[in-house]
């Protein structure tokens, strides 16, 4: 089984009991590399001479050639990510637009970095190989010890984070040069002998603690992102990864149980049998038993996969490694689109669900309309039933209101009606009306605020100050203001019609029954006395007059007080009819009460409760057409974007 010492005979020579140990010790396991030199002459990039001043310049301008469709797709994207990806509290967030126009920039610095190591003539910097781990317990610490620490060697590779106060730790090998380490990446160093860093020309670069969205930029910025977990304690928590990073490396923390699967990026590993197996060996180096032991667990704890898995992607970036920051590139670009994709997913997502909260507020409006008539009407009974009790109240003042007792009061007549009307008119229902103006003044509330909440800033997708102000100001102008008078108005108004129409009217006809009795009665009651005078010899020229006439003086006064008589009759008779007159007026009006009641409820229900759920509903839907117009502009933008970095990546397969 492949191991990473192939036999104690390359093991450092120490005490004597060691070496008999290793000429006694049968171990013939194959190890990762036989030896340093024997690594470098595979990965390392081979020693050639400086090149002459012409190849420098024919290399720099084929790197430069190279790298220019990189940097024009990298700045295109960083245009797409600035007004795709929003724009949120934290600039550490990977779902946030600073946070990839950064990682992108770091992409155009790997660019400019490998043209002027050219032109400088500069050895290239390493690659920066990242172990993190999600989730506590994930066993990325152990994992890095396994890959950094040699048997036997003065370096304690366990012990690394003892006095680092940073969250990064950089590992590199004695035999790297710390002139070739980037600025930025010169945070708190722990130095290794090791040789296989030395022969990949790599460092590791280890997270204190689990990775998360604050630490996030770091695994984003790395050539060969490792991800350790452990399944069995790790929850399935958003975690922002590297995921399509084309060197990256998903590490599970579990024993491996039957044949692996086949698969190219998830390892199964035993990170703590691994390091356990070191610590063994170093407690007792001189032992075979400790040396067989450790051999064995190292070996089962699968980490040799881990070596193959990290020499195989480093290995197929060539000889001069080039590659490696063009690839790099790759993954940061596949990064942002993937990023920009779930960015205009939610942005999708957010438009149907305020879409649905619209189309419900809607419901709850329309509901609140059609079920306004029945509380507040009771589909006209409401109105019937005071209409009917009115009458009957105003019929027992008018019944009381007698000709013989008008006489008496005629020029009170429209102050005693009208009186009546004012205190008897659907007094009932007006107070009915009120009640129910203030259960509708709190349906208002609610859906004026449920309306605000529309484009509330509290995180709302569509939060608009124009709109909101627009809203708070139409919710205090006049016209949309909930008097307790807003449904009583009909009932003020058919109440006026009475008072200032109907019974001026009748105030009028009882005046000219009045004059008609009184100027009858008086005509009839003169005849009748002057024909009276005339019997009695005393009024000789009436007496004549009669005569004339061929009427006698008991004709005359029979006559007269015959008038007198019936124009009293006939002024009851129009006192009555003015009465019937009246009450024609009052059933007039009251049919036109449920209507006007009807109508007024739904202007107001229109005007005032739902004003202002109706204009942010507009106002909102404009916003999320807008949204929506954005969007397909933008997916188009982030397609044509993909199609150039899948003819960039298939050419760099060609080449």
């Amino acid at each position: 089984m492949p191991c990473r010492y192939s036999g104690l005979a390359r093991l450092p020579a120490g005490r004597a009991s060691r070496r008999e140990c290793a000429r006694r010790a049968p171990y013939t396991c194959l190890r990762l590399y036989t030896d340093a030199a024997a690594v470098s002459s595979q990965d390392a990039t081979p020693q050639q001479a400086p090149p002459r001043p012409g190849q420098q310049s024919s290399a720099l301008a084929t790197i430069i050639q190279a790298n220019a469709p990189y940097r024009t797709l990298v700045t295109k994207t960083q245009a797409v990510v600035l007004d795709v990806l929003p724009r949120l509290s934290s600039r550490r967030q990977p779902t946030d637009q600073r946070f990839w126009d950064s990682i992108l920039k770091y992409a155009i610095r790997e660019l400019d970095e490998m043209e002027e190591q050219c032109r400088e003539g500069k050895a290239r910097s390493p690659l920066r190989v990242l172990v993190c781990g999600v989730g506590e317990d994930s066993g990325a610490r152990e994992l890095v010890t396994a890959l950094t620490e040699e048997p036997f060697s003065s370096s304690k590779a366990a012990s690394r984070w003892e006095n680092v106060q940073g969250d990064r730790l950089q590992i590199r090998s004695d035999g790297l040069s710390e002139s070739n380490t980037r600025e930025d990446d010169k945070d708190s160093t722990f130095v290794v002998s090791s040789p296989w860093l030395n022969a990949l020309d790599a460092e590791v670069f280890e997270l204190r603690r689990p990775l998360s969205s604050e630490s996030a930029s770091y695994a984003f910025r790395a050539h060969v992102p490792i991800i350790v977990r452990n399944p069995a304690v790790t929850s399935d928590e958003p975690v922002p990864l590297p995921i399509h990073s084309p060197l990256k490396l998903l590490i599970l923390n579990a024993p491996p149980r039957g044949p692996l699967p086949d698969h190219p990026t998830t390892i199964a590993v035993d990170t703590q049998r691994a390091a356990a197996a070191l610590e063994t060996l170093n407690a007792n180096p001189g032992s075979p038993a400790a040396v067989q032991l450790y051999q064995h667990d190292f070996a089962a704890s699968n980490i040799q996969a881990v070596f193959d898995a990290i020499r195989a992607r480093i290995s197929a970036l060539g000889p001069a490694r080039r590659d490696a920051r063009r690839t790099y590139v790759h993954g940061v670009l596949l990064g942002a689109f993937a990023a920009c994709h779930d960015a205009l997913a939610n942005a999708r997502s957010e438009c149907e669900t305020v879409e649905d909260r619209i189309s419900a507020l809607e419901r709850r409006v329309e509901e609140y309309r059609e079920a306004a008539p029945r509380a507040v009407l009771q589909n006209g009974n409401h109105v019937t039933r005071a209409l009917e009790h009115t009458e009957r109240r105003l019929t027992e003042v008018l019944d009381r209101l007698t000709w013989w007792r008008m006489v008496s009061r005629v020029d009170e007549v429209s102050n005693v009606v009208a009186d009546a009307v004012e205190r008897l008119w659907c007094t009932e229902l007006e107070q009915h009306l009120v009640f129910h103006t203030g259960r509708l003044a709190a349906v208002r509330a609610e859906l004026e605020a449920e309306a605000l909440g529309l484009v509330s800033p509290e995180g709302a997708p569509f939060a608009s100050a124009v709109l909101r102000n627009d809203l708070a100001s139409l919710a205090v102008t006049p016209s949309t203001a909930l008097s307790p008078v807003a449904l009583t108005g009909p009932v003020h108004v058919r109440r006026a019609q009475m008072v200032h129409y109907a019974t001026p009217r009748l105030h009028a006809a009882g005046q000219r029954s009045v004059l008609l009795a009184v100027g009858g009665a008086g005509a009839g009651s003169a005849t009748a006395i002057a024909s009276w005078f005339a019997s009695l010899g005393v009024a000789e020229s009436v007496l004549n007059a009669l005569v004339a006439v061929g009427m006698t003086p008991t004709t005359a006064t029979g006559a007269g007080i015959l008038v007198a008589l019936a124009s009293v009759r006939v002024a009851m008779g129009r006192w009555e009819k003015a009465k019937r007159r009246w009450w024609g007026d009052w059933k007039r009006v009251s049919e036109g009460l449920e209507r006007d009641l009807k109508s007024t409820l739904d202007t107001v229900m229109r005007q005032r409760i739902s004003a202002v759920p109706d204009m942010a509903c507009k106002g909102v839907l404009q916003l999320v057409e807008q949204r929506r117009e954005a969007m397909a502009v933008q997916d188009e933008a982030l397609r044509e974007l993909e199609a150039e970095q899948q003819a960039l990546s298939g050419e760099g397969k060609k080449q």
